[in-house]
Formats: structure tokens, C-alpha cells, sequence
């Protein structure tokens, strides 16, 4: 049985596979021995990525924990994943 996750897998791993894609133009941006500036241009958008995937992931923890509380009246996996889904909207 899979694990439930409570993000779009598919969204993810698109992110992942730029991510990816960014190292890879940075380790040519090196290896060219390109402007340190062009370096660190690459180096902070690579952040950026990793930090909405790790959002992302963060999200689908806050919603775990939720999930695993007993007595919270009125908590369904509905409302958790609406609220997901209002947490991850991009703004």
C-alpha cells in the first residue's frame, strides 16, 4: 500500500526535475568558468526552487500532524486538504 501524500506528486517532481536542470547550468556556468555573478544568479535561483519544494513538503507535514491529532472537532481530511490547497496557492 502507498503511503498518502498531501501534495500533487506530479507538481513536485516537475519542480525536482528543474531543480535538476538549474544544477546542471550551474556546474556548466563553473566548468565554463563563467562570472561570478552568472554563478550566483544560477546558485540563488536553484534556492528559490528548493525553497517552494520544501514548502511544498512542509505543508504536507503541518497536514500529517493535523491528521494524527485525536479530538479536533470538525477535522477531516477534506478541510485539511482545502487548506493545503490555500497554503500552497501561489501569491
Amino acid at each position: 500500500m502507498q503511503r498518502q501524500v498531501y501534495w500533487d506528486e506530479r507538481e513536485v517532481l516537475n519542480r525536482l526535475r528543474r531543480i535538476e536542470g538549474q544544477v546542471r547550468g550551474l556546474q556548466q556556468l563553473v566548468e565554463n568558468r563563467e562570472s561570478c555573478r552568472a554563478i550566483l544568479t544560477q546558485v540563488a535561483a536553484c534556492e528559490g526552487a528548493l525553497q517552494q519544494v520544501a514548502r511544498i513538503v512542509q505543508t504536507c507535514s503541518v497536514a500529517e500532524a493535523l491528521l494524527e491529532l485525536d479530538g479536533i472537532q470538525g477535522l477531516d481530511r477534506e478541510s485539511v486538504r482545502r487548506t493545503l490547497k490555500t497554503m500552497n496557492r501561489k501569491g
